[in-house]
């Protein structure tokens, strides 16, 4: 499955997480900063979101449910990434707890899309309809 935009994006997301981040610790009390990263964020996140809806809709040949766990791991993945996003304009949060939180849910994600481009459509099928596993046993 073609997911190739949707990492090129999500790897922006993480750049520019990380860009804020630096800026936020060196100016931490700077609650404008803190407003501009969490909606550059936001909307860097649902470029991801946007460009993942685009490579699964491209991905035709699988069946709905088959996407579906897909997509439920990815939409997942983009919630908790937007919730720690959320809690930056926090004025006592834990500016290293929130981007530990960030990394747990964004490079996890990183590795899901790059699997599925690296495998072939027929192991991912396999992978994703226990009948077929069934019948390889």
């Amino acid at each position: 499955m073609r997911t190739l935009a949707t990492q090129v994006r999500l790897r922006r997301l993480i750049r520019v997480h990380g860009e804020y981040t630096e800026r936020l610790a060196a100016a931490p009390a700077d609650g404008e900063l803190a407003q501009l990263a969490r909606a550059r964020l936001l909307q860097l996140a649902e470029d991801v979101r946007r460009s993942w809806r685009s490579d699964l809709a491209a991905a035709g040949d699988a069946s709905v449910a088959e996407h579906a766990v897909m997509d439920r791991h990815v939409e997942r993945s983009l919630k908790a990434i937007e919730s720690v996003v959320a809690e930056l304009t926090r004025p006592a949060g834990d500016r290293q707890w929130l981007g530990e939180r960030f990394k747990d849910a964004a490079l996890p994600l990183v590795f899901f899309l790059r699997g599925l481009e690296e495998a072939p459509a027929e192991l991912v099928s396999d992978w994703l309809a226990p009948r077929r596993l069934a019948e390889s046993a």
